[in-house]
Formats: structure tokens, sequence, C-alpha cells
């Protein structure tokens, strides 16, 4: 099983030159929202790739591996890969319920998804309905279309039954445009410290970061709010 957000912003590793030959950027999926067929991915001149799925020789803790650069396609147009982003995107039931936002995607080893995790739980995509400004999915109990996600191992254990309560995180304002639904990085915290590598904008031209400053507590809120996490994850290294 894979995150979505453990691949994004990894390197693309050459296995035959033992050159980096840039950075993925985002996942291209079919036309059902089944399965990921292309990771889209920039090398150091800027350039956009398109990188299938079924050429990808391994996914390590630091670089996505290709055994030679035929792995890569040049993506010529905006319709060469389907790359909207379902991150951050409210979820709701057909009777108008909101479960929350999606934090991250759930994949299968062969990149089919499996699961939207939706804050602390997870959607399965048969429960899905549309997908267009929003999500929306069947029934009408949070608890019936949720199955627990991974259990919090620093959790007190408690003999007391509790009653939960699915809770949209505060990611973004409700007044975002919904034509651009913003990109969230789950658990941003290790992104504090890291030094941006190019000037990153919000949404009026405003600066949240300038290049080669410091990722701070300030910064991550500011990114939040602008949608901008996944660029600040794709566009900052470790000191």
């Amino acid at each position: 099983m894979k995150l979505l957000t453990d691949i994004i912003a990894k390197k693309v590793l050459n296995l035959s030159s033992g050159q980096i030959e840039g950075t993925i950027k985002n996942a291209c999926f079919d036309k059902n929202f089944k399965k990921i067929e292309n990771f889209k991915m920039f090398d150091n001149d800027d350039e956009e790739y398109l990188l299938n799925t079924k050429k990808i020789y391994a996914i390590g803790q630091n670089a996505v591996v290709i055994k030679n650069k035929e792995a890569m396609i040049l993506a010529i147009n905006e319709n060469d890969c389907s790359d909207f982003s379902t991150m951050n995107m409210s979820v709701y039931t057909a009777d108008g319920n909101k479960l929350g936002r999606i934090t991250d995607l759930e994949l299968t080893d062969n990149f089919r998804l499996k699961h939207l995790v939706v804050g602390d739980e997870r959607l399965s995509p048969e429960n899905i309905i549309s997908i267009g400004e929003v999500v929306v999915a069947k029934g009408t109990s949070p608890v019936k279309l949720l199955t627990k996600s991974r259990t919090n191992p620093f959790k007190k254990p408690t003999d007391k039954i509790q009653t939960v309560t699915i809770l949209a995180p505060k990611i973004e304002s409700e007044t975002s445009s919904p034509s651009t639904p913003a990109r969230a990085v789950a658990s941003p915290n290790f992104l504090l410290g890291r030094k941006a590598t190019k000037t990153i904008y919000g949404m009026n031209n405003e600066i949240i970061i300038r290049k080669e400053s410091a990722v701070t507590a300030v910064t991550l809120e500011s990114a939040k709010r602008h949608g901008k996490l996944t660029e600040l994850t794709v566009f900052s290294r470790s000191n």
C-alpha cells in the first residue's frame, strides 16, 4: 500500500545512467478515477514529462527509480494528463452531510485507488457517486461510509465508549474559488526548516516565501490558506 503524498516530490532516479532526471509533481488518473496511469514530473529545466506507472522499476524511501530515460514522455499539452487533484476537496454524502476533506489517497501496489483518506478515516472509491467541485458519496451516515485508517500508537487506551464526530480540518477558507481546489500535503510539519528553491506566491501575487528562505510555522499557515503546500513541498530542500 502506498500514499500519494509519499510519492509526490520524490526525485526520479535513472538506473542506467545514475542521473537524477527530475521530480514527481502530480498524479494523472484514468478517466474513471480508478487508477494512476502516469505521474507528471519536471526536470532541472522545468520541462514537464509523463512517467508511465508501468515503466517504474521501484519506489524507494527517497526516489522513484526508472530503468532508463525511455520511461519519460514529453508532456506536450494540458490534455496529456488529467492531473486535477482531489486533495483538500470537501466530501459530502448524497443527502448533504459533509464528511470532511481529502488529505491523502491510498494506492495499491499497481497504483489503483484503494481509499480516499478523509481526516483520520478512509472512504472506499466504490462509494463515490461523482467528483466535481466536491466529492459526492453514497449513504447517509459517515460511520457506515468510512472505515478506520491506521491506529495511532500514541493514543492512550480508554474504557469509555466514545462518540466519534468527523470534522473537516481547517485547511483553507470556504471562500476559496471552487474552480481551483487547493492541494494539501498530509502532516506538513516535516517542511519546517527546509529552504525554498524558488519564490512562491499566493493567490493575489503576495509572497509566501522567498527563494533560499527557511520554512517557518507562519510560512506553513500561509501556504495552507493559499493552497500552496504541494508547491512548497516540491520547491524546497533540506539544509
